[in-house]
């Protein structure tokens, strides 16, 4: 279809943009076709970090999560100019986030108070339902543009090196991974506090495995590796998987100490550089060089 329809209960449909959206009940819809620019990706942009919308690639599209009680129409309408959002909409939400941030930075997401959040945010509980189903809601809509965006960087520089034709890989060997650690840096340095939250204050919640799962990635594009130099006639002594789980989650540990210790940024890149050396000299021996 020609245009983008967000449903109401499956029945009403709210027209707002051009392309085509299936919807899965009051809060949902998939995108189908998105567009590169123009008011739509403005739209997008506009409101996905702001908790307002959740946006999932997926197989067939991208699956959409409106916060309940939210009408998407008007959202979308305020890019494009036609109706203005309601103002109390935003500030109640950026009200209720910064309440949380302070909350779970100083208390972690399992000691944090969602009624001392409610207090501090000044709105009442019916409010704060209105926008959140549960605290690790609250918590999500906080992490998640970070998470997805550190995760999203470092399989991309993953893949980007594996998708490689394997005569070439040795010599590309630290160039992508070099550039992912210091956008990684960057990153964090701007965006410290929810970083924060996604990787110290984290337990209780689904993010708390963030580390982990991206020590797993990287020991599987490890072994990978070593069987690519296999292939390739290098003499590859056999590693452990588990020693490979050792080094990198003591790399990913140390390279996330910028964010525990809240290091000025030239400091942090200038560590990891030389953490990064360190480790480099490390699998060279390991390896026979």
């Amino acid at each position: 279809g020609g245009s983008m329809w967000f449903y109401d209960g499956g029945e009403q449909g709210f027209l707002a943009g051009k392309v085509a959206v299936k919807g899965t009940g009051s809060n949902a819809g998939i995108f189908y076709d998105l567009p590169q620019g123009g008011p739509l990706e403005a739209f997008i942009q506009k409101f996905r970090h702001s908790g307002l919308l959740d946006l999932f690639q997926g197989s067939g599209g991208i699956f959409l999560h409106v916060l309940p009680r939210l009408s998407i129409t008007p959202l979308y309408n305020d890019v494009t100019g036609e109706i203005p959002v309601e103002e109390t909409s935003v500030t109640t939400l950026e009200k209720i986030q910064e309440a949380a941030m302070a909350e779970f930075l100083d208390k972690g997401f399992q000691g944090a108070s969602l009624r001392q959040i409610v207090k501090n945010a000044g709105v009442t509980t019916g409010a704060f339902y209105g926008y959140f189903s549960s605290k690790e809601a609250l918590f999500a809509s906080i992490v998640e543009p970070h998470a997805a965006a550190l995760m999203g960087k470092f399989m991309a520089a993953q893949t980007s090196f594996a998708e490689l034709p394997e005569e070439q890989q040795p010599e590309h060997m630290g160039v992508e991974s070099s550039g992912c650690v210091h956008w990684m840096v960057d990153y964090i340095c701007a965006h410290r506090e929810p970083v924060k939250l996604l990787l110290c204050r984290a337990e209780g919640t689904s993010y708390e495995h963030f580390v982990h799962n991206m020590v797993e990635a990287e020991v599987e594009y490890t072994q990978r590796y070593m069987e690519v130099l296999r292939r390739l006639g290098r003499d590859i002594p056999v590693l452990d998987k588990s020693l490979c789980h050792i080094i990198a989650s003591g790399m990913f540990n140390g390279i996330f100490e910028i964010v525990v210790h809240d290091m000025p940024r030239d400091q942090a890149m200038r560590d990891v550089d030389q953490l990064r050396d360190f480790y480099t000299a490390g699998w060279l021996k390991l390896m026979g060089g």
